[in-house]
């Protein structure tokens, strides 16, 4: 084949030639020969460039280490996102094109998240809610850092897709006035714009605040008038327990006695660096763990459970802490206690000879007029009322656990509407047998609700009353202090309970019927007759052969009777037998009940979210952000995995995902301007005008002039 001249000066055609050639030489020495014409430049044939040597794998990895190390540095990000970090950057990498061509600064990630994400994700929320029976859980909370109102909704519902009960979040409003007209308009207008049908609405939770469950006037008797089928289930439970530790601790300690001293220790504290310094140190010497003193919080009264237990078993190192403080003469009134400590603790000369100077120090230490005040108070509790204290101490960490493994078993994400009843029941019966006899805390739920508590020959005697942890103090009392502190103590307990009758649900019928939902109750025909009570409750769903099917669930033997398995888990198994479609209908109604107020996570992620770094933050955004954080945790997963393709080509998307992303910004810009329009007509109202700007185009952020 003739070639051409030009052909044969290209350095490719004389590589192949000479490959095609080298039977008779070496291969490498043909490269060479290529390499010397084409490859150096002309006069550089007698010379060879230095080899440069790659950097070692170990060092390359070293390199991008530092880079996460610093990247977290600039942004000052926590340093538990570097493992999310890494992972993110690999699974970004997986698709190296469209990493590359990827370019999102802020304002463009905000409307993606707003308008293009969040919106699919909502979407299929309202999609779900249109069709299947939900609940929801709503509170009211004011974020610390831009001080607005916002009322979360979350809503919960048996999904057949995952075969689980999930919970999202359904919407985020900010309120300015917080009454139960403006929460009832709130919810009820944004079910009816999303198109769900109220008969799709279970029950609804909120916590006992007056304007949320007001007999007549209250957020929950306005919404049953819309929704009369709602189910009664005495609002939140643990909102209950909550008020009862605070009515047994209000009767237990009318003067706040206890609490007043944990706060004053806390601040102490807070306020003093050099505290907690010589605090550890005394903790060292006496070799117990530092634990410091933890923030009561006023409004959850369980939380004294939880700083009083630190206090009791901090009580020596503190007493050593608090002794710096006392007068000359209440020192040697009060010296023997710290020998006590001392010999108790088995603390070495050396020891007590440091302590003494850290003593020596804090008693010289300059205060300001409230702290020393502070400081008197504690020492009065801590020495001349110490007898007090203890008592207190010990009676709480006694009596409040019992509440608090209550709160614990039902603040969990597990469906637990079939173990309310027996919780319940059984608590209360946990709680009067500490004044009560035996005979009487055995009965049923309708006799405990009526029982009454206040009936002397229903009592323990006052000596034999349980007191718990108090009595190694109460054998060092004299009698008669003894005798009026078990006095003291039975009232309280008496008070307690008669709220707990008046609060709890102990005998109500639909809690009694859940109870047999579980999975421990089946196979017994008494289960299939008392299920046939469901129905009733539920008006709004039709399941006209449900006693039929479920007493025939009984003696299905494909059914696992006795299972440990969470309740939505074992019934999805019920389901997929295909055999009781009326039961399906009623129970995946009962499925979706909240039994805990799963919204207050919601409020603790706000803080998170809404900072003092983004305290100008739109509601729109946070609850988008919520939105996702709630979709994730529904689903098990995380955003890695979720968007995870196994081939950065062929692998599908998700194409409703994709085409809301790219048309975000013509959303954003409509909804811009309709909240400019809108804004606009309520300044004509007002008389004001706008300052002509170009930060008016792009910001719904709009300053206003009030007009001559």
């Amino acid at each position: 084949m003739a070639v051409s001249a030009e052909a044969l000066r290209t350095p490719e055609w004389v590589l192949k030639e000479m490959i095609k050639s080298a039977k008779g030489f070496c291969l490498q020495k043909a490269l060479y020969h290529y390499t010397l014409h084409f490859i150096l430049p002309a006069g550089d044939y007698n010379t060879c460039a230095p080899r440069i040597s790659p950097p070692s794998f170990k060092d390359r990895v070293s390199q991008q280490q530092a880079m996460v190390c610093s990247f977290i540095s600039e942004h000052t990000l926590p340093f538990s996102i570097a493992p999310h970090l890494i992972k993110f950057a690999q699974a970004l990498a997986s698709d190296h094109k469209a990493l590359q061509a990827l370019s999102m600064e802020r304002f463009c990630a905000t409307y993606k998240l707003t308008h293009g994400v969040h919106e699919v994700t909502r979407k299929r929320i309202v999609n779900k809610l249109r069709t299947v029976p939900f609940s929801i859980n709503l509170d009211e909370a004011t974020s610390k850092s831009n001080k607005k109102r916002v009322l979360n909704i979350l809503v919960c519902y048996f999904d057949s897709d995952t075969g689980e009960s999930v919970t999202h979040l359904y919407s985020s409003v900010e309120l300015v006035v917080v009454n139960a007209s403006t929460v009832h308009a709130a919810v009820v207008g944004k079910l009816k714009e999303d198109g769900i049908p109220l008969q799709n609405l279970i029950s609804s939770l909120s916590d006992s605040a007056a304007y949320m469950r007001g007999t007549h006037n209250g957020y929950e008797a306005k919404l049953r008038s819309d929704a009369p089928h709602l189910l009664k289930i005495d609002g939140d439970m643990c909102h209950h327990i909550h008020n009862i530790a605070r009515e047994f601790s209000t009767q237990l300690d009318p003067d706040n006695h206890l609490a007043r001293l944990l706060d004053d220790i806390h601040r102490d504290f807070v306020y003093s660096p050099d505290i907690r310094e010589d605090f550890g140190s005394i903790c060292k010497i006496l070799g117990v763990t530092d634990k410091q003193p933890k923030e009561r919080v006023s409004h959850r009264w369980l939380s004294l459970l939880d700083t009083t237990q630190i206090f009791d078993e901090m009580l020596d190192p503190l007493t050593l802490l608090y002794y710096s403080w006392l007068g000359r003469k209440d020192k040697d009134l009060y010296k023997d206690e710290v020998v006590s400590i001392y010999m108790k603790h088995k603390v070495m000369a050396t020891g007590r000879q440091h302590i003494l100077s850290i003593m020596r120090r804090l008693g010289l230490k300059n205060m300001t007029l409230l702290g020393k005040k502070r400081k008197q108070r504690v020492c009065t509790n801590m020495f001349d009322k110490r007898r007090d204290t203890q008592l207190l101490a010990k009676a709480v960490i006694s009596i409040l656990p019992m509440f608090k493994r209550f709160i614990l078993a039902f603040e969990t994400k597990r469906p637990m509407l079939h173990k309310l009843h027996d919780n319940l029941k059984g608590l209360f019966q946990e709680f009067i047998k500490c004044f009560i006899k035996a005979q009487d805390v055995r009965e049923s739920s309708k006799y405990l609700q009526d029982m009454n508590l206040n009936d002397g020959e229903k009592h323990i005697p006052t000596n034999h009353i349980f007191t718990g942890k108090c009595d190694a103090v109460l054998q060092n009392c004299k009698k008669d202090v003894a005798h009026a502190f078990r006095s003291q103590l039975k009232r309280a307990f008496v008070s307690t309970a008669q709220y707990m009758q008046k609060k709890l649900p102990l005998h109500h019928g639909l809690l009694s019927t859940l109870s047999l939902l579980d999975p421990l109750a089946f196979g017994q025909t008494e289960t299939g007759v008392i299920l046939k009570r469901l129905p009733p409750f539920f008006p709004t769903i039709q399941a006209p052969d449900f006693n039929e099917e479920v007493m025939r669930m009984q003696s299905d033997m494909d059914i696992i009777v006795g299972s440990d398995a969470d309740l939505d888990v074992w019934w999805n198994s019920v389901f997929k037998l295909k055999r009781y479609p009326s039961v399906e209908k009623v129970v995946t109604a009962c499925l979706s009940i909240f039994t805990g107020p799963r919204v207050e996570q919601s409020f603790s992620l706000m803080n998170t979210i809404i900072s003092q770094r983004t305290s100008s933050l739109n509601i729109s955004t946070y609850e988008a952000i919520l939105c996702i954080k709630y979709h994730l945790l529904a689903l098990k997963t995380n955003s890695i995995k979720l968007y995870a393709r196994t081939d950065a080509i062929f692998s599908p998307v998700d194409a409703s995902i994709a085409w809301h992303l790219q048309t975000a910004y013509t959303r954003y810009k409509k909804n811009l301007n309709i909240r400019k329009k809108e804004m606009e007509e309520r300044d004509q109202q007002i008389g004001c005008k706008r300052k002509a700007s170009a930060e008016t185009e792009a910001c719904p952020s709009f300053k206003l002039q009030r007009t001559a």
